[in-house]
């Protein structure tokens, strides 16, 4: 029996036998982009374990008329075309808390569960006095999502007394993230400021607005200084006193309550060293207002 001869294909003559598959290709483009279409008009066909893997991998399909498939970026979004709908963005990690801040956050938490009453306002007390530094953090988490006015209100205590110049520029950052209710809580706060090692941190915020009107922020940082009572804090908003900020910085200082304080503004209003070349009005001013505050001091 003689071999079968061999196929052999010449140039420009194909095998009549072989198939194209050069049409196939536009042909599963089409599909694609039909079936991309579907899933998108039609999100509730999809089974969910495709969608979340989709999710999680970070892919998404391109639809018609986009050259390339949408990118998710690293952030948590999708990064969408111009005119298309975005993505929530994914709700920020919980800060991690230091060991005793986590302790204090457990002691904050009971005390969210008590009912209002005696019991409530005795422990709120209590977890206030006792807050620190090192357990502020905490204190910082709870002013920002309770919903407990026990909470709140401690919450605010602690924090003006403890909080340095790290934590009172995280709530000025805080503030424009909350709701426009509950900004007040971190305006409370700054105002209220006890620690001297909050000074830096509260300048710091002033510094950053230089617009005409001052922000709320900005001026209950100023009051926080004045609240501060130190030296230090006293000398700042007297040379505050001779810059365009000077009316916000006087109305600062009637808030001033410590007697070193006030007896550095009478010495200001009399031309002491640094304040020689205060004008006879802003002199008068600080006059009135050393006066007013020494009658608000105790003996």
């Amino acid at each position: 029996m003689s071999p079968s001869p061999e196929r052999t294909e010449h140039p420009g003559h194909p095998d009549p036998g072989a198939r194209p598959l050069g049409w196939l290709l536009p042909l599963a483009g089409v599909v694609a982009i039909a079936a991309g279409v579907w899933c998108y008009q039609n999100p509730e066909a999809v089974p969910a374990v495709v969608r979340d893997a989709a999710t999680v991998s970070g892919t998404a399909a391109a639809l018609p008329g986009a050259s390339a498939a949408v990118a998710v970026a690293n952030s948590g979004h999708l990064d969408v075309p111009a005119g298309a709908t975005p993505l929530p963005r994914a709700t920020k990690a919980p800060r991690p808390l230091s060991a005793a801040a986590q302790g204090m956050a457990r002691q904050i938490d009971q005390l969210a569960s008590l009912p209002p009453g005696d019991d409530a306002i005795a422990q709120g007390r209590q977890l206030a006095a006792a807050a620190t530094p090192a357990t502020a953090p905490a204190f910082r988490e709870a002013l920002l999502s309770t919903t407990n006015p026990a909470v709140e209100r401690i919450a605010i205590a602690a924090l003006a007394r403890t909080a340095d110049s790290a934590l009172v520029q995280a709530l000025a950052n805080d503030y424009g993230e909350l709701p426009a209710e509950q900004r007040g809580r971190v305006l409370q706060v700054l105002e209220g400021a006890a620690n001297p090692a909050a000074l830096e941190g509260l300048s710091q915020i002033v510094a950053a607005d230089t617009s005409e009107k001052r922000s709320p922020l900005v001026m209950s940082a100023l009051y926080g200084i004045a609240s501060l009572g130190t030296m230090e804090s006293v000398d700042y908003l007297l040379r505050q006193s001779a810059t365009d900020a000077g009316d916000y910085a006087l109305m600062a200082m009637e808030r001033v309550h410590t007697r070193q304080g006030v007896e550095l503004i009478r010495a200001a209003a009399a031309g002491s060293k640094g304040h020689e070349q205060l004008t006879p009005s802003l002199r008068s001013n600080l006059n009135r207002i050393a006066s007013a505050a020494e009658a608000k001091i105790t003996p």
